[in-house]
């Protein structure tokens, strides 16, 4: 057998010939075109969007932030 037909999409179970993709973060190991397209690159951008979400503790401490006083007047008028 030879080490094309050998490859197994590790997501579906299908057999594919082209080189495959990582199919981290669903699973390990390798996956075939259409479960890369379908499946690990909308996870991905799920996980991104996830992780980029400020945590509310963040958010409401910078809410609270001190503002800046006003400079007091010397009183010496020129």
């Amino acid at each position: 057998m030879s080490e094309e037909s050998n490859k197994q999409c590790s997501i579906c179970f299908r057999r594919y010939t082209e080189f495959g993709h990582p199919a981290e973060p669903v699973k390990s190991g390798r996956c075939c075109n259409a479960c890369n397209d379908l499946v690990v690159i909308p996870a991905r951008l799920r996980a991104m969007r996830e992780a980029t979400v400020a945590p509310p503790a963040l958010t409401a401490v910078s809410a609270k932030a001190p503002r800046r006083r006003k400079a007091k007047p010397t009183g010496k008028a020129k």
